[in-house]
């Protein structure tokens, strides 16, 4: 029975009627202009409340009587589908959650004694009497006048207020509605709402003229309103606040008794007297004058400085004699603004631009930009502990000793790098980026006058012998693949640059910058002969990904260097995945990063592409800048990138052991490869030879015959069926609107082109079955009950890819504890003992700046011993994913001072 309340039965509880209600319909008891707030209490967004008490209290008691309603029908639904006669109830019509229809059966809360047998003789109770007739209809029409008064959309069948859209609908519709009210209350922030206000001030009932906005957006209890008198006193007690009448004009300034204007003073010490020189603060609330006094023994300025930033806040844009200083907290976001590709101008004009003049006609441009790359060097320094030239120098000794000296200053990858034993192989990329140039002198480009040295630590200088210059043998013909490449390439002409482009050389795994060149001439080979140089100080298994690898390993044997690298360490070299699809069909073979073994399915060495997608987003900027400055905005962006990655390494890694994990469960779940091939007592080194000895067999067919037409459609009728496949599982991973838009569109054009592909197909041999989808998508994906003993065999292989992205994952998770552990034993518990009371640094700066940067020695040490215990959290947690004997012998191929990993790149 429709009974609105389904407090009680039915028959034993008489009929209430709402106030303002009759049979027709029913009135609100409030204006349609009025709204209800979070609480439930009667506002108007128009205005004033006018609403009485009397219609408050209607409100209130219709309020909890719909909420006491809409939870015993919640209740009551609940129960009716429980029970197994619940078929019985009325589902004629479809409601919304604002107004709930339960259905009425047997086991129903609705039904009284009477009623439930009345069901079961001839089924009447599911059908609403007269007077339950009537209230429905009152409820309807309540639910609807509610709805239009609350701006929401109509009743009716299944509203999908769900979807995205009407979301959207819905958002648009409220923020037009309240559209006059924000640009009310906005109004009245921007011109200081001075109506009726007093002065804060304690015993000052003077109708205030200024607002400070500054205080109030940083306090709910300082004074915010004040005369003018106080408004000046203020000002004046306070640095940088921002205190303004309704025109947005600033208080006078303070004037002594002779109207002589006073400035408030910053001294280097208690000896200052006197006058100075006058400077500008700039904060992100405003900006005032203060002048600088120093005494004597401080003339050059360095401790008022020091004063000037310890004290208050603010970093000088120089050091001699400075006119304008900038708030840290904007330095601060201007650094990470540029780091992320905003400009300087646009971050400036941001903090510091008003109606009248943008910031280069105020003359704030340049010394801003100043100040920011001055901060970003100072702060580089305190995060790398790089406090004194002492310490610095003293920490260059303990880094020797573990082969890191070079990375001092630096933000580098700890995962691959390691501690004092680091595992597994080292395995690096590297990229040329064209569009980081530097126009020259003649051509608008900026001068050079010297160097950051924070900067310097990443830019590097080429240390080996230029063989293709220096040698005496002729020089070597085409190199390489019978693909034309650019990199690689001599006598590159400039163009009107001093700097073709960077270098980058980064890490295969994870994408982190550890060195930079600046190329002149092209992306010339020494560059790759001094980052093999380079890697192979590290005693370890090389692993080296370039664009040109083929074109490099030809170098190498031109000019005799492939002997005594090869000798020197393992080496596997490889195409990253993206770019070996431009190469021919033997170099994927023998440089193909998913036919190579060693490398695992995640090391795809396309890293250096978000490197260079990073860089793109300022890098235009950097053309025309000195070279000094060119370098350092180049590492800001590097640095920040490097700094990510760092942060995510931990769930990054975990995310991809993951992925390793479910493929080995998967395919130990095919009974024939466990059963047949005995996959736990399997080898590694023989799928090494047998993977190798296939990819050779390949080299040595692929120029002897061409394909037939039917063996060429298959292959790319298997190619699209593929991408199809792939698109499908993306689409069953929700992904975005807009995304899943392009896939389908993408999904049908495959499919187009599948059945046009597969119509020539089938029109070449009639007498054979058709190809349809269905038949490709089962050949393509095996399961255990296709398998054969070519699948077997794939399939085995699989295995051990996967094993190898277990085992170079798990080494990178130990590296990464080694390495900030390492950190922690010798690097910070020297800057310590270099900062201890009678250390050499600490025995000669004062007390408070002593114990300050030993605060800040224990805030690095958290910050890197966190970054190692979620490293150790994961590694715990994954370390039995797979055989350890199988780890082993990984491990023992990549140990090896014969391997078969090596060798893979040769033809035979």
């Amino acid at each position: 029975m429709y009974n609105k309340r389904a407090t009680a039965p039915t028959a034993s509880r008489p009929r209430t009627r709402r106030t303002r209600r009759t049979r027709k319909g029913w009135q609100p008891p409030m204006d349609p202009v009025h709204h209800m707030d979070q609480d439930g209490e009667p506002t108007n967004l128009f205005g004033p409340s006018i609403v009485d008490e009397t219609r408050q209290a209607e409100l209130r008691a219709f309020i909890k009587e719909r909420e006491e309603m809409e939870e015993l029908a919640q209740q009551a639904a609940a129960a009716a589908a429980a029970s197994a006669d619940a078929s019985a109830g009325f589902d004629g019509m479809d409601f919304d959650d604002d107004f709930v229809s339960t259905p009425v059966g047997p086991s129903s809360p609705q039904l009284s004694a009477s009623d439930e047998a009345a069901s079961d003789n001839d089924n009447v109770g599911d059908r609403p009497t007269e007077d339950g007739l009537d209230d429905f209809e009152d409820d309807f029409e309540m639910q609807s006048d509610i709805r239009e008064i609350l701006g929401l959309p109509p009743l009716g069948p299944n509203p999908e207020t769900s979807s995205y859209a009407e979301k959207r609908r819905s958002f648009f519709g409220r923020f037009r509605s309240a559209k006059p009210h924000l640009v009310q209350g906005l109004a009245c922030y921007l011109t200081s709402d001075l109506l009726g206000r007093t002065c804060s001030r304690t015993s000052c009932d003077t109708p205030a003229t200024f607002k400070c906005h500054t205080c109030m957006a940083t306090s709910t209890t300082a004074h915010i309103f004040f005369c003018q008198d106080h408004a000046i006193l203020h000002q004046w007690n306070n640095t940088c606040h921002r205190l303004g009448n309704n025109l947005d004009k600033p208080p006078p300034a303070r004037i002594t008794e002779g109207s002589v204007v006073r400035n408030k003073k910053i001294q280097c010490c208690q000896k200052a007297k006197g006058g100075g020189h006058l400077m500008h603060l700039h904060s992100l609330t405003g900006i005032e004058q203060v002048m600088l006094v120093q005494c004597d023994e401080h003339y050059d300025c360095t401790e008022v400085v020091k004063v000037l930033i310890r004290d208050f806040g603010f970093f000088p844009s120089r050091l001699q004699n400075p006119t304008r200083a900038f708030s840290i907290q904007m330095l601060a976001l201007g650094l990470k603004f540029q780091s992320a590709g905003v400009s300087y101008q646009c971050s400036a004009e941001v903090f510091m631009g008003d109606d009248f003049k943008n910031v280069r006609w105020l003359n704030v441009y340049e010394p801003y930009m100043d100040a920011v790359r001055q901060y970003a060097t100072v702060m580089h320094s305190v995060h790398h502990g790089l406090f004194t030239n002492d310490i610095e120098r003293e920490l260059g000794l303990v880094m020797q000793q573990f082969n890191q000296e070079w990375c001092l200053g630096m933000d580098v990858c700890p995962a691959c790098i390691g501690g004092s034993s680091p595992k597994g192989p080292l395995a690096h990329t590297m990229d040329g980026f064209e569009s980081a140039n530097k126009k020259s002198v003649e051509q608008g480009g900026g001068g050079n006058h010297g160097v950051f040295e924070f900067a310097r630590a990443w830019f590097k200088q080429t240390v080996v012998t230029d063989y293709v210059r220096d040698s005496s043998k002729s020089k070597a013909g085409k190199l390489g693949c019978e693909a034309q490449h650019k990199a690689g390439t001599e006598g590159g002409s400039s163009n009107g640059k001093d700097v073709d482009r960077i270098i980058h050389v980064d890490c295969a795994a994870h994408g982190v910058v550890h060195r930079i060149y600046d190329a002149k001439g092209g992306e010339r080979l020494i560059y790759a002969d001094d980052v093999m140089n380079w890697l192979m100080t590290f005693g370890r298994v090389v692993i080296f990904g370039y664009d040109i690898a083929c074109k490099l390993l030809s170098h190498w044997h031109h000019y005799g260097l492939w002997t005594t690298l090869s000798t020197a360490a393992l080496i596997i070299l490889f195409i990253p995945g993206m770019h070996v699809y431009a190469h021919g069909k033997d170099c994927q073979c023998l440089f193909g990063p998913r036919v190579i073994m060693g490398l695992g399915l995640s090391m795809d060495g396309e890293g250096h592409e978000q490197v260079n997608a990073t860089l793109s987003r300022s890098i235009g900027l950097t053309q025309r800048e000195t070279t000094e400055n060119r370098e350092m905005d180049i590492v800001l962006v590097v640095s920040h990138h490097n700094q990510g990655k760092i942060r995510t390494f931990a769930a990054w890694t975990a995310g991809k052991l993951a992925l390793a994990s479910a493929g080995l469960k998967g395919l130990l779940a095919l009974t024939p490869v466990v059963d047949e091939l005995k996959l736990e007592e399997s080898s590694y080194k023989n799928v090494v030879v047998r993977t190798t000895d296939l990819r050779q067999r390949l080299l040595s067919t692929s120029g002897t015959g061409v394909a037939s037409t039917r063996e060429s459609l298959r292959e790319k009728i298997d190619a699209i069926a593929r991408t199809i496949l792939a698109v499908e599982r993306h689409l069953k991973s929700a992904p975005g609107t807009k995304m899943a838009a392009r896939l389908k569109s993408a999904l049908s054009s495959s499919f187009v082109a599948f059945y046009r592909l597969a119509a020539e197909y089938n029109d070449l041999d009639p007498s054979k079955p058709s190809l349809n989808f269905a038949t490709v998508k089962k050949e393509l994906v095996t399961t255990s009950e296709t398998m054969d003993s070519n699948n077997v065999k794939l399939m085995v292989t699989l295995y051990w890819r996967h094993c190898e992205d277990v085992y170079h994952h798990l080494n990178y998770l130990q590296n990464t504890i080694d390495y900030f552990d390492n950190r922690a034993r010798t690097y910070w518990r020297k800057v310590r003992g270099l900062l201890d009371i009678d250390g050499a640094v600490g025995s000669v700066i004062l007390e408070r700046d002593r114990l300050a940067l030993l605060h800040i020695v224990r805030r690095r040490v958290l910050v890197e011993s966190t970054y190692a215990n979620a490293a150790r959290d994961i590694f715990e947690d994954s370390v039995g994913i797979m055989n350890r004997e199988h780890l082993k012998q990984i491990g023992d191929m990549f140990s090896a001072h014969v391997s078969c990993l090596g060798g893979q790149n040769m033809r035979t």
